[in-house]
């Protein structure tokens, strides 16, 4: 069940007894604000209306961001407007992040608009969306669609208005997939005051009522996920921080324990970690060599203008992250990726801390080597890292690889990412050729403006890009390109120097 068109012109009197009734009938309700639009403050009467509800009783209310024209975005700038709609909505309805209800701060779902033509959610994945609804503004049939980063997206779904407490709706009574229903908040005006309680009473039990033989459950829109279809799975990394003044003693006790968690199927990596006052940030290889270990590859990363430029001297390119608490997660203005953080303290509450701050949600166990100095401690995390492996949704990796699995990856940004890498290699400033070399240039424009002289045309100047292209060499190619035009003007500008370069 869906309430939309949430914003600062909703009636908050007529909302707060519309949920009231969904929820002493035990209807879960996700509600969709658009943080650009809604125009919300911490203090505003809607806003109380929500936030109520969602720290009392959060298995019955949900609130979700909308990003209306999600569907038509690279999955760069998904990953991008998907962080930005969750912290602008966290904002909008609590003062203090620390005040957030954990089900708020570690949401997995968004919603935007229905599109004839859409792309693929797959930047999503990287804000820890999980469930993108894709509301239609006329019912329209739904469908689930699935992808192997683990987003599901449901498409369409039934748009209802409430009447009065008499009037018989009309729900599929045998449906094959998931139903979604939606209700628009400015429709509540429309229903008498006085009655609107029960006429919401009246709908939810509708709503909850078994229909023919098919036996249906209401969930909250962050539920699907866990449907068997769906194969639930989140990544949990396991990364160890050595202090700057680690001793000797400190390092080789963490290797050898890193080497017993990788012989048992626990991959891990490790860092040092120079923040202070501030989050750890770490540069991971996207593309080039990459390498668990991390005994190189993950120096610590430094604040820097433009993180995505960041390169090394083997080549390759990668991504600026940060390990942040559960209220952050995906990818910044400044193109760092963010990732929600728990921190261990005490190695026998792994299991108990990691399911308070992040519930089934992809997260981060950062672990301090100090920690490890006795074996005793050391069979106990590994012990508890095993039951996480195994507990049916979890699969433990390392803080590389999990960066690697939910970073976007499109053609647009790999190759962005490609050219920045290599933009110092390529600015180099030109040098004047010595006597010897410009001699050999000028041999090898020779030949290749010999090309030219053979197969322009005497009476339009153009020549093809290519000649004598059939198989019995007698057909000349006549077509001629802009592009072909552009070389032969820069060849006769430079002598044919540019030209013997190219061939």
């Amino acid at each position: 069940m869906v309430i939309d068109d949430l914003d600062i012109t909703t009636d908050s009197q007529r909302t707060a007894i519309v949920l009231d009734a969904f929820a002493r009938k035990g209807l879960p309700v996700t509600c969709l604000i658009d943080p650009k639009q809604c125009q919300l403050q911490p203090n505003s009467a809607l806003s109380y209306v929500l936030r109520e509800p969602a720290e009392s009783t959060p298995g019955l209310l949900q609130i979700v961001p909308l990003v209306g024209q999600l569907g038509a975005m690279t999955p760069y700038f998904q990953a991008r407007a998907a962080y930005e709609a969750h912290r602008v909505l966290l904002t909008s309805l609590w003062r203090d992040a620390e005040q957030q209800p954990a089900n708020i701060a570690t949401n997995q779902t968004l919603a935007c608009d229905m599109l004839p033509v859409s792309t693929a959610p797959a930047g999503v994945r990287a804000s820890r969306i999980r469930n993108v609804l894709m509301r239609p503004h006329m019912s329209a049939q739904v469908r689930p669609e699935a992808w192997d980063n683990g987003v599901v997206r449901m498409i369409g779904g039934q748009r209802i208005r409430l009447h009065s407490p008499q009037t018989a709706y009309s729900f599929p009574k045998n449906p094959n997939v998931e139903q979604v229903y939606y209700l628009s908040a400015q429709d509540f005006s429309k229903l008498p005051l006085a009655g609107l309680e029960a006429s919401a009473s009246a709908f939810a039990a509708q709503i909850l009522q078994p229909r023919g033989d098919h036996w249906a459950s209401a969930i909250l829109a962050s539920d699907m996920q866990f449907r068997d279809a769906y194969a639930y799975r989140r990544y949990v990394g396991v990364h160890f921080t050595l202090k700057p003044d680690a001793t000797a003693r400190d390092q080789e006790v963490l290797k050898f324990f890193r080497k017993e968690l990788a012989d048992a199927g626990l991959p891990s990596s490790y860092g040092v970690d120079v923040s202070i006052g501030s989050n750890p940030r770490y540069w991971i290889k996207v593309k080039g060599q990459a390498s668990n270990a991390l005994l190189k590859t993950q120096a610590p990363l430094m604040e820097a203008p433009s993180p995505s430029r960041k390169t090394n001297a083997v080549g390759g390119y990668g991504q600026a992250i940060e390990l942040t608490g559960k209220h952050e997660a995906g990818l910044s203005a400044r193109n760092t990726l963010k990732l929600s953080t728990v921190q261990i303290q005490n190695v026998k509450t792994v299991e108990e801390t990691l399911q308070a701050s992040m519930g089934a949600a992809d997260s981060v166990l950062s672990i301090p080597a100090g920690i490890l100095q006795s074996k005793a401690h050391q069979k106990v995390l590994k012990n508890a890292l095993h039951r996480i492996q195994d507990d049916g949704i979890s699969q433990i990796t390392s803080l590389p690889d999990y960066a690697r699995h939910v970073v976007p990856t499109d053609a647009y940004t790999t190759h962005f990412r490609r050219t920045e890498a290599y933009r110092p290699h390529i600015a180099k400033p030109f040098q004047v050729p010595s006597v010897k070399e410009r001699r050999l240039l000028m041999e090898d424009a020779k030949v290749a403006w010999s090309y030219f002289e053979q197969w322009t045309h005497p009476k339009t100047g153009l020549c093809p890009a290519t000649a004598n292209f059939s198989a019995s060499h007698l057909l000349l190619h006549e077509s001629v390109t802009m592009c072909v035009n552009g070389g032969a003007i820069l060849g006769h500008g430079s002598d044919g120097i540019v030209l013997s370069r190219a061939a």
